[in-house]
């Protein structure tokens, strides 16, 4: 998906982040979900000028399945600031 975004916009060194799923206490991970929080951590460790941003500690709306308001705008500071450090430097930061 970072080759083909990168390729499309002709911007080689496009920053690529990739958010972890939500892991909310009232609906724990099965299997499928911890193999894709794996997946992406480790395709943020590969892909140049990648990162992960985590999800821990951020909280559900009811349905157990999306993020509420609070941790929306926390979730984007997370992503900025990943972001940030990706452009700064040249690089994945979070595994450096």
């Amino acid at each position: 998906l970072a080759a083909r975004f990168r390729k499309d916009l002709d911007a080689p060194e496009l920053p690529f982040i990739i958010g972890q799923l939500g892991r909310f206490e009232a609906k724990p991970w099965k299997e499928g979900r911890s193999k894709v929080n794996a997946a992406h951590i480790e395709a943020a460790k590969e892909i140049k000028y990648a990162g992960f941003v985590s999800s821990s500690g951020l909280t559900s709306k009811d349905d157990n399945t999306h993020f509420n308001t609070k941790s929306l705008h926390e979730f984007g500071k997370r992503y900025a600031r990943r972001y940030l450090q990706v452009v700064d430097d040249g690089e994945d930061s979070m595994f450096h």
